[in-house]
């Protein structure tokens, strides 16, 4: 068992009670299938900021920096969230610290 999940909706609740919204289809031109749903966004004039949870491997951060990368002309900005050294024991039993 990990903390994924508790820790994600305690952070997804703090961001909706801020008014953003979750699980937000955002075209940012870097799939032929369709937008993949980005964690958070916030919206305002048209303008969309999103926020993006990433507890992945190193290369599920690299594709979500892409996407935000590439979405920027359609963006006016992103934040990846990456959990801290101190946080890796609570996320997953697959990381084992040297």
């Amino acid at each position: 068992m990990n903390g994924v999940k508790p820790i994600k909706e305690t952070f997804m609740t703090y961001l909706a009670a801020r008014n953003l919204q979750d699980e937000y289809s955002v075209d940012v031109g870097v799939s032929i299938t369709g937008p993949a749903p980005i964690d958070a966004v916030k919206i305002s004039n048209n303008d969309i900021f999103v926020f993006k949870w990433e507890i992945g491997n190193i290369a599920s951060s690299h594709r979500t920096l892409y996407r935000i990368s590439t979405g920027i002309l359609r963006l006016i900005g992103g934040v990846l969230i990456l959990p801290s050294r101190e946080m890796y024991t609570h996320l997953t039993d697959r990381v084992k610290l040297s």
